[in-house]
């Protein structure tokens, strides 16, 4: 169905006589129809592959009195401090700390995070009248993104690793291990950590046992990727 909006998804608990069970209701609107006329359909099954964002609805920080670029991300400079403010700070996917923003992924936040709390910390303390351990007031740091590489998962055993520009290149079962210790050295405790590699190591074993009760287990296909 094409040049149609879903207008609303809501629950749907009619049973019928043949004891089949609707999960929702989706209700749509064509821009065909001259009337503009909603069309209910009952489905079972829904999967949503819309952007996360609406296209008819301005995109980043809304309701912000905060400079933004055109795209919605507020505007900061090197010290991720809101441009023309002293006390406001943004880090992440809502901001741009360059000309040419950085991409918005997990690992450019998670390096910012520290910058972005010493540099809160800091002027919190200089706007109390602190000094540091030599008197002066606390300087605030500089963000300066540093490219780890990517990782990417392809299925319960299989990822693949690209790091140091390129130096490192992992990929298959191994790389998949490692994939999910490095997520696990990045949690922000340690208690976390331990509890991530227990629950991926839990969900691989189990996936293993399913592979061998149902006979898939085999030589593993190599893929040349070019």
């Amino acid at each position: 169905m094409t040049n149609t909006n879903v207008v609303k998804v809501s629950a749907f608990e009619e049973n019928y006589a043949d004891g089949n069970s609707k999960k929702c209701s989706v209700k749509v609107n064509s821009s065909k129809t001259r009337n503009q006329e909603d069309t209910v359909l009952d489905a079972d099954l829904l999967l949503w592959t819309a952007g996360a964002t609406s296209t008819n609805t301005r995109r980043g920080a809304l309701n912000s009195i905060l400079p933004r670029d055109k795209n919605g991300r507020i505007v900061t400079g090197k010290f991720m401090r809101a441009k023309n403010v002293d006390n406001v700070f943004a880090l992440g996917d809502c901001a741009r700390a360059r000309q040419v923003p950085y991409a918005a992924t997990a690992q450019v936040a998670i390096q910012q995070a520290p910058v972005v709390a010493w540099n809160l910390f800091a002027t919190l303390m200089n706007s109390s009248g602190r000094r540091d351990s030599s008197g002066k007031g606390f300087q605030l740091l500089p963000f300066e993104y540093l490219n780890l590489g990517e990782m990417m998962t392809l299925g319960s055993d299989d990822a693949t690793i690209s790091s140091l520009g390129g130096l490192v290149q992992l990929s298959g079962s191994v790389a998949s291990v490692a994939r999910r210790l490095i997520y696990a050295v990045r949690m922000p405790t340690a208690r976390q950590g331990v509890t991530a590699v227990v629950e991926s190591t839990q969900r691989r074993l189990q996936q293993t046992s399913r592979n061998t009760s149902n006979g898939k287990l085999g030589p593993r296909k190599v893929i040349d990727w070019k």
